[in-house]
């Protein structure tokens, strides 16, 4: 029978984030202890649980390309596939996934590479569908104003995930 918990047994987990980040979400100490330490995988996780949670953030879209560019992409692909075998995992970016955005992004990197990029916005379609299908990786969109109100809640469902606990 699945255990409910309250809202007060909730809030009572350590925050793991990775030493290695460079810009931190700073909202998440409000509720939660943080400490830093390097992650195997991802850049934030749930003391205890290490190899079991992982969220991965990105500052939006841009980073994702840079990401699956051909000189990181082999580095990213090896990422991917760890990050599949978490129990609970997530990849937050940091700006919505609209078509308005994904064609500003492909033409901010074009742009960029003088030329030299031969990124479509059909390629940004196909990552979504790979890391969701493929490495059954879930991506959260959302833009900057609403990741401090979204991700502690993300971070909940995570924990309460392999607590094997079920929400009201």
């Amino acid at each position: 029978m699945p255990r409910y918990l309250t809202s007060v047994e909730r809030s009572g987990y350590t925050i793991v984030q990775d030493d290695r980040e460079r810009k931190p979400w700073k909202f998440l100490s409000e509720k939660h202890t943080i400490v830093r330490r390097r992650l195997k995988t991802g850049d934030y996780s749930i003391d205890g649980w290490e190899d079991r949670v992982a969220i991965e953030k990105k500052s939006g879209w841009g980073e994702l390309l840079a990401n699956l560019s051909k000189g990181d992409r082999p580095r990213f692909l090896r990422f991917l596939r760890r990050l599949s075998q978490y129990e609970a995992k997530v990849m937050v970016i940091e700006q919505p996934l609209t078509e308005r955005v994904v064609h500003a992004t492909v033409q901010r990197v074009k742009r960029s590479s003088h030329g030299k990029c031969q990124l479509s916005e059909d390629t940004v379609w196909y990552w979504v569908a790979e890391i969701e299908g493929r490495y059954g990786i879930p991506i959260v969109a959302i833009e900057r104003a609403c990741v401090a109100e979204v991700v502690p809640k993300v971070l909940d469902a995570l924990w309460l995930r392999v607590k094997g606990v079920n929400t009201i």
